[in-house]
């Protein structure tokens, strides 16, 4: 049995009742979590050097309305998972700066199964890290792996035989120690190969 990671992560938001809903919600998940709070980026840039934070969960009006910050921050953090918590309608080419987005309607099964899938695929991360990289095609037939789609299906998209999918996704397995759909699909989210709400098992 994996020893489970301790999951950090930081808050930007100014709001103290949308900040202590989403750490109440965090603490219901039972996940290893340590969350810290900041009220705005400047205050974050100044520890993210030397305490880095796997999730950074931000109000797009940071985004949008201090955005040389916001890019620094992208920056040093180019490890971290950057979550848009939406409460405001806000344009789309400023959420498309996250890697994914909660919204302050989500109900606590839908928040939970979120965070689950996001703590689970950065363990997955921390677990794997020493997996030989997969080549480029490799890491398209595991998008289409990870998108529900059948050897033969695989197969019609790349135009390419049964057979050399078979053999694809053996070097995959292989390569990260994972055999299941749904492991390769976490596998997949954890690198940015696909987000979690356009996975298969969501």
């Amino acid at each position: 049995m994996r020893k489970e990671v301790k999951i950090s992560i930081a808050i930007v938001e100014p709001s103290d009742i949308i900040f202590e809903g989403l750490q109440l919600f965090l603490n219901k998940t039972n996940k290893q979590i340590q969350v810290s709070r900041f009220e705005n980026i400047c205050t974050l840039l100044e520890i993210v050097e030397n305490e880095p934070f796997h999730i950074l969960i931000l109000n797009p009006y940071f985004a949008q309305a201090e955005k040389n910050q916001f890019h620094r921050l992208q920056q040093k953090c180019s490890n971290s998972h950057f979550v848009a918590i939406v409460y405001q309608y806000y344009p789309k080419e400023i959420i498309r700066l996250f890697d994914d987005k909660i919204s302050i309607t989500d109900d606590f099964a839908t928040f939970s199964s979120f965070i689950h899938k996001l703590v689970d695929s950065i363990a997955n991360i921390h677990e794997g890290s020493t997996a030989e990289s997969l080549s480029e095609r490799e890491k398209e037939v595991l998008i289409h792996i990870a998108s529900g789609l059948s050897n033969k299906e695989i197969a019609d998209k790349l135009c390419i035989s049964i057979h050399t999918v078979i053999s694809h996704r053996k070097k995959i397995t292989e390569k990260t120690g994972i055999k299941s759909r749904s492991g390769l699909t976490i596998y997949a989210i954890s690198n940015k190969l696909i987000s979690i709400e356009h996975s298969f098992y969501r």
